[in-house]
């Protein structure tokens, strides 16, 4: 669980939770990382894209609670509790989602996802797209999103393909070389009985 990625979006406004589902699904089927898992190809992990999958939704109401903290709290441990479900990477999907309903115009969406197909990077484009995506079904129109033309897995071949070439050995021969950063540095830190190297 130390390899999930929890986030907590709080919507004010109306919402359909139809819409916001089927935003998410359009969401997996734009971008190739949220259906990916991670099979094991005799011991060697690789990447297996899906061609579907159905991403685990729960929609929960919050039922008779009002007030701001008790809702944020009710959120935070819901969003906690989700955090610490296992993944299976071998079938995916690397995903979940709960909506939990605060108020006729309050909710929270609590969206869990492995840091295998996701990272920090990743989030402002996952809340842009999606939004739009919602939007676009919301208003019975097409999504202004522009092409993809690069997905995870473009990347992570140039990335291995790097791997390859004389730049990349320069680098490691430059970084692992001795030079003015291998000097011995000042020794620990102390303070107050604290220390730190």
């Amino acid at each position: 669980t130390a390899y999930h990625i929890p986030l907590l979006v709080t919507i004010a406004g109306e919402l359909n939770p139809a819409c916001f589902v089927e935003a998410l699904r359009m969401l997996a089927r734009r971008h190739e990382a949220l259906r990916t898992a991670i099979a094991a190809d005799a011991g060697t992990p690789t990447q297996k894209l899906l061609a579907s999958l159905d991403i685990p939704v729960s929609i929960v109401d919050a039922g008779e609670a009002t007030d701001e903290a008790e809702l944020g709290s009710i959120a935070r441990s819901m969003l906690s509790e989700a955090a610490r479900e296992t993944f299976d990477l071998n079938t995916g999907p690397l995903c979940r989602l709960t909506l939990l309903k605060a108020g006729p115009e309050r909710w929270f969406a609590l969206f869990v996802v492995h840091h295998i197909v996701f990272d920090g990077w990743s989030i402002r484009v996952l809340l842009e797209d999606w939004s739009e995506l919602y939007a676009a079904l919301a208003e019975k129109r097409e999504p202004d999103l522009p092409e993809l033309t690069v997905q995870q897995a473009d990347h992570a071949a140039w990335q291995h393909h790097y791997l390859d070439t004389p730049a990349y050995h320069d680098q490691i021969a430059y970084w692992t070389s001795p030079g003015p950063f291998t000097r011995p540095g000042p020794g620990p830190w102390r303070k107050r009985g604290w220390t730190s190297n």
